[in-house]
């Protein structure tokens, strides 16, 4: 906790600390993150699945005791099949996709048509199966010049989605430029 209280007593307009990956939420909440980045496991070496490391930081955020309508489940492109795979297991008070896909099959596809990418991809994250099952207000974000996913998949899932929903796009938007173009704006909005 010091290191928020020393945050806020040098600069009083703070009021979010962001900080945490799989390995340290547990010291991002104790020194007072009020916005915990849960990484994912699909990279580098970790081996466990993607979904137990959200999982096991949800378990220790609701010891804490924190209201299911306080929690955020913000997803961001691979990031958005576990976001959406969480949020089918409890509501929360509010679902961000930020660049999100239909499938991880479907986004291999549109990358390599020649491939039978639906049959050899190993985590599927079918979402697009999933989104009807979402219970929370949910918030779509993506850039309609995203290379990595295209915007079409995001478009395919949003009209999936069950209502209460809202999407921004952003017609300069890459995959990972958002908050350049007011996305951090139109999740408060």
């Amino acid at each position: 906790r010091s290191l928020y209280d020393a945050l806020r007593r040098d600069h009083p307009t703070v009021d979010t600390l962001s900080m945490g990956m799989s390995e340290d939420f547990e010291l991002a909440i104790a020194e007072g993150a009020t916005l915990v980045r849960i990484g994912s496991a699909l990279f580098g070496a970790r081996t466990s699945p993607a979904c137990r490391d959200a999982r096991a930081a949800l378990a220790f955020i609701d010891g804490l005791g924190v209201a299911p309508d306080r929690l955020v489940l913000y997803g961001e492109s691979i990031g958005t099949g576990v976001a959406v795979q969480l949020a089918t297991e409890r509501t929360p008070g509010v679902l961000v996709l930020e660049a999100p896909y239909s499938s991880m099959a479907e986004a291999g596809a549109a990358h390599y048509p020649m491939f039978p990418a639906r049959l050899v991809v190993h985590h599927r994250f079918d979402s697009l199966a999933k989104i009807g099952a979402v219970r929370a207000p949910v918030l779509l974000m993506h850039g309609e010049r995203d290379r990595v996913i295209p915007v079409r998949l995001g478009r395919k899932l949003f009209d999936a989605a069950p209502h209460p929903k809202q999407a921004f796009y952003v017609p300069a938007g890459g995959h990972s430029d958002l908050l350049a173009f007011g996305a951090a704006e139109a999740g408060l909005g």
